[in-house]
């Protein structure tokens, strides 16, 4: 900034008196219409309190600063005395005069821009808007440059002559001040922003540079004098240099420095936080970029967005930054104002498109930060922590209110107040050690009254990125991005277990049409409970008839343990009752389903609890199984175990409202006797104490009701002591998954392996046998060949009877001994290959048998003949396996019944097998057909969507995804409607019957399955039932899939030897 006048303007020269005419040709106020037709050329005769002469250019030049005020700070702040809102008439006249022309006298112009204006700082605006505006490159060509008319030195300004800050002091000139205060104020009017509007570029007036406040110009402008700087304490030139790169933004948004004032910051433990203060009545929203610099000052391509810790703290911004390496670094910081920011870009998805610039730093680090892993990345673009997201929908934080939570114990809860209304919410975890998917089972949310509440445990210690997302309900909208927080866990100790999934991690209220519809209340508002004894109790009212069940469910590990037999439900003063007995220690699901009693079908899953278990319950027992008459008002007050000791006297105890007679019926007993009644008392309690006799079974107790016959309500297990205790015990050793069972199942499968091994051991030494008999066969057929040959020799040599009679004895001996012994090796031959279960071998053997008319008296031949038979069902069984085709499945299953007890009792697995992919490949056939039936109305309906429900969209996108199509041509739903409106060889009812499981591979079925992961039947059911259709045949593919993967596996153990067969 030179020295110039437009340093500053207080204008009041009593020397230039100015020349008034009565009457202006038309008078403008501060309610000036820009759409009012303007002649500037009238006000020639018109001088409306400005100097009538032009100036002469030597008083131009010259400026005598001994008859202005000194240049000392001003005592008023801009704001005390400036507000652009009520200068907004001067600031559109400016604006309007660019449509009629420039006029070859400053005084004319000076006239028509300040024309009406009452005060100096009106005529001031007024002129400063018109020079910031004007687009120099757009002047005629033919206006000859010169500095005598405003028209003439914009077309020197067009050849780089002349300045816009003498442009401004020639108009200036010409005003008449009428402001006493004597103050100077800084205007630099060689500044102005280009805008792009409709493909054009035009230019706009800054405010930050009329009337700027010194103490924020000095950090872009450093004049030649010192008193220009109009500070108490003026800088020197190498304070500015090094001073932080301060942009003009900054200050407009109103923010201040809190840490670093320079613009080269030294770090030498790896870590640096710059802070600003915000202002107490803007909403603002930030965002950076930090760069690796090569060599002195180039930027690397890789940004390192993830070193940055950015969050808001008490109305500080706060920027922390951990430095991988040591080096140089830049960081920009950019900022908006949100209103402004939404106005301008309503239609863009990058916050930097339009934040501007407020800052730089550029940072040499000496070594580097401890911390050297990145951040976990999240989804947002303006740093951690709740911002202005969150305040748009009306949320407010009741935990958390800056970025970064540190926990010691692994678990996190995070608060907000939904002021303005219920909510949807989505969440995600994310971490560097994890796959996001594999973290969904770590977060859960609830809501209790107004306030939403996200439940976090974590895996291991370390850093996770916990994203936010939400909508007002019923929105209908994608869920926007909220806000992120960066969680921290030093402790190595940590290791949290999973929650048991649920649809989008809600727990609560998951179906509000039933609950509704039924007029049901949970009595617990909120539903996590704490179950410290490790039991719960749990209240519904429903204000119509209603049918409930329950189930529970254990998340342990990667795996999911049902425990429905620790929930019993009771109806009690019209509150229906869950009790639940929690076996060992950790989080359960509790999931309460409800329906209409008259209505026949799947019952929805209305509402779920999560149970954190500390402590399991003493001597924890199954309940007894109830059965569909245990009805409304049923109370069993004892006994409330499902196992009962042999020969013990137990006491009974129900309420069993309307019944006519109730019994206890025991197994069958020696004594012959099982039945014992119970007698109600005057507080209608039915009582007795039974017998359990000595023979274990089932106990039941039943009811008569209206003279009808007798209904079981409970079902209760008769044991042993050792049986009982257990049974008592089976939750830790069957139904859970524990580090016990897993051993147990280890040393299952090495006894497996110890066993397979002997077995092999012994088929070789059967082998060896064999064929040292076959040598000992050889050895002694050697023997009777010798014993003829001497037989013939004799005879040849024509011995006495005697001696001929003996060599033929001998003859017939070594012929018997050696038809014997080649006997004796088929069999022994057969018997190997039959052990062998070859069939190459058996075949030969048996040739072999049949050939040398070996008697079978020890039945191997019909053994093998059997084996045989064997082998071959079982190949074919195994082939129908592979094939996973009902027919040959069919077949197979068929000649294997056909077979002997003991060979269908060897293929007991693979006929299992075989049964279990049968009956699963007819269900998909059903399923098939069910979708083949749909009529011409459901298919309509579906087409009739315009935006359908999520649940429908996303039935058809997995439909679509198991057929072999990609996720990008279902992505949109008029895309989905292109394809099911194909009509032949394409129509999507033809792909579905036509479609062929072994050409689905596992990746399709995974992918497909993550689609409907948040989906449960009842969710399809309760939006379109032909969309349910589609989901239950997507279900039932991934299921046969997945399982033939498994299969797959297994059948890889068969041996390979018999692979031939198989």
């Amino acid at each position: 900034m030179g020295t110039g006048c437009s340093k500053g303007v207080d204008v009041e020269d009593g020397d230039k008196k100015p020349i008034r005419s009565p009457t202006p040709p038309q008078v403008h106020s501060d309610s000036y219409d820009a759409d009012d037709e303007v002649d500037i050329n009238e006000y020639k005769g018109y001088n409306g309190g400005i100097i009538e002469e032009e100036v002469e250019e030597d008083v131009i030049e010259e400026l005598d600063l001994s008859q202005y005020p000194p240049r000392i700070p001003p005592a008023k702040k801009k704001s005390e005395i400036f507000n652009a809102s009520d200068y907004i008439a001067w600031q559109q006249r400016a604006i309007t005069s660019k449509n009629y022309g420039t006029p070859n006298e400053y005084s004319t112009l000076v006239r028509y821009l300040t024309d009406g204006a009452e005060t100096t700082l009106q005529k001031l605006r007024s002129i400063f808007t018109w020079i910031t505006i004007q687009d120099c490159t757009s002047i005629d060509d033919g206006i000859i440059p010169d500095f005598t008319s405003p028209s003439g030195y914009l077309a020197a300004l067009k050849k780089d002559t002349g300045s816009y800050p003498d442009l401004f002091k020639r108009l200036c000139l010409y005003v008449v001040g009428d402001d006493k205060s004597e103050e100077w104020k800084l205007i630099d009017s060689d500044t102005k922003s280009s805008i792009n509007v409709d493909k054009k570029l035009t230019y706009e007036n800054d405010d930050f540079y009329f009337l700027s406040d010194p103490e924020k110009l000095i950090y872009s402008h450093f004049p030649d004098d010192q008193l220009w700087q109009l500070l108490d304490k003026p800088i020197e030139k190498s304070d500015f240099e090094s001073q932080a790169f301060i942009k003009r933004h900054f200050f407009k948004l109103g923010l201040s420095i809190k840490s670093h004032s320079e613009a080269h910051i030294d770090c030498d433990d790896g870590t640096v936080c710059i802070q600003f203060a915000l202002p107490m009545n803007k909403e603002l929203s930030f965002a950076y970029k930090l760069y690796s610099l090569q060599g002195s000052a180039e930027k690397s391509e890789d940004m390192l967005k993830q070193y940055v810790i950015q969050q808001v703290i008490n109305k500080i911004i706060s920027f922390e930054i951990f430095f991988p390496k040591s080096g140089k670094y830049l960081l920009e910081i950019f900022s908006a104002n949100e209103h402004i920011q939404t106005e301008k870009n309503s239609q863009s998805n990058s916050d930097e498109y339009f934040m501007n610039q407020i800052c730089a730093y550029l940072i040499s680090c000496s070594k580097a930060s401890k911390i050297t892993e990145p951040l976990p990345q999240s989804s947002s673009t303006k740093g951690f922590g709740p911002g202005i997201d969150v305040i748009r929908k009306q949320l407010k934080p009741i935990t958390h209110t800056s970025g970064v939570i540190v926990t010691q114990d692994g678990q996190v809860e995070i608060k907000f107040q939904m002021e303005g209304g219920m909510m949807d919410f989505a969440h995600y975890l994310k971490s560097n050690k994890y796959n996001k998917e594999d973290l969904k089972k770590y977060v859960i949310h609830r809501k209790v009254d107004d306030e939403v509440i996200f439940s976090i445990n974590l895996p291991e210690s370390g850093d996770y990125a916990f994203d936010i997302f939400g909508e007002k309900v019923d929105e209908g909208n994608a869920l926007p991005h909220l806000c992120s927080y960066l969680i921290r866990c030093e402790n190595n100790d940590v290791k949290q277990e999973p929650f048991p999934v649920v649809a989008n991690g809600l727990y609560g209220i998951v179906n509000p049409k039933v609950m509704k519809d039924r007029e049901i209340k949970a009595e617990v508002s909120d539903p996590a409970v704490i179950a410290n004894s490790g039991e719960v109790n749990l209240n519904f009212e429903a204000g119509k008839p209603t049918s409930f069940v329950a189930s529970l469910e254990m998340q342990d590990g990667e795996k999911i343990s049902n425990f429905d037999e620790y929930v019993f439900i009771e109806n009690i003063d019209g509150k229906t009752k869950f009790s639940a007995a929690l076996p060992k220690p950790g989080y359960y699901k509790l999931g309460v389903y409800a329906k209409d009693p008259g209505i026949i079908g799947n019952v929805p899953n209305i509402y779920n609890y999560v149970i954190s278990c500390d402590k399991e319950k003493d001597d924890c027992q199954k309940f007894p199984i109830p059965f569909r008459d245990w009805q409304e008002g049923c109370q069993l007050l004892e006994p409330r175990y499902g196992f009962l000791p042999l020969n013990e006297d137990v006491n009974f105890s129900l309420i069993v409202p309307n019944a006519k007679d109730v019994v206890v019926v025991r197994p069958e007993s020696d004594d012959g006797e099982r039945w014992t009644r119970l007698i109600p008392d005057s507080d209608g309690v039915w009582n007795c104490t039974a017998n359990t006799g000595n023979k274990p079974g089932d106990l039941q107790v039943a009811a008569v009701f209206n003279e009808g016959e007798y209904q079981c309500l409970l079902k209760y297990t008769v044991a042993d002591e050792e049986t009982s205790n257990a049974l008592r015990q089976q939750n830790r050793q069957v139904l859970t998954m524990t580090e016990e069972n897993d051993e147990e199942l280890k040393n299952k499968e090495r006894i497996l392996e110890q066993e397979k091994e002997e077995e092999e051991k012994r088929k070789r030494e059967l082998a060896l046998a064999a064929e040292e008999e076959e040598k000992k066969a050889q050895q002694e057929e050697l023997l009777a060949k010798k014993a003829l040959d001497e037989a013939k020799k004799a005879e040849m040599q024509e011995l006495d009877a005697a001696a001929k009679m003996e060599a033929e004895d001998k003859l017939r001996l070594a012929k018997q001994q050696a038809l014997e012994r080649t006997h004796s090796r088929i069999r022994k031959q057969l018997r190997v290959a039959i052990q062998n279960q070859n069939k190459r071998d058996i075949k030969e053997a048996m040739k072999e048998f049949k050939d040398n008319d070996v008697p079978d008296v020890d039945g191997d031949y019909g053994e093998a003949q059997e084996l045989l038979y064997y082998l071959k069902i079982k190949k074919n069984l195994v082939q129908a396996i592979r094939s996973r085709e009902i027919d040959p499945l069919q077949k197979a299953l068929a000649a294997l019944s056909k077979a002997s007890i003991q060979h269908q009792r060897k293929l007991v697995l693979e006929r299992t097998k075989a049964e279990r992919i049968l009956e699963s490949l007819k269900n998909i056939e059903k399923l098939r057909h069910s979708i083949m039936k749909l009529d011409n109305k459901t298919i309509a309906e579906i087409k009739s969507y315009s935006a359908p429900p999520t649940e429908v969209h996303e039935v058809f996108k997995a439909t679509y995804c198991i057929l072999g199509y990609s996720k990008k041509s279902t992505e949109k739903w008029p895309d989905v409607l292109v394809l099911v409106g194909k009509l032949g060889r394409e129509s999507l009812k033809r792909k579905i019957n036509q479609h062929k499981i072994a050409n689905t591979s596992m990746e399709t079925v995974l992918q497909a399955e993550e689609i409907l992961s948040r989906f449960s039947l009842n969710d399809i059911r309760d939006v379109s039932s032909g969309a349910a259709a589609f989901y239950v045949w997507v279900r039932g593919i991934i299921k046969e899939v997945k399982q033939k993967k498994e299969d797959e596996a297994l059948m890889e153990d068969y041996d390979d030897q018999n692979e031939e067969d198989i």
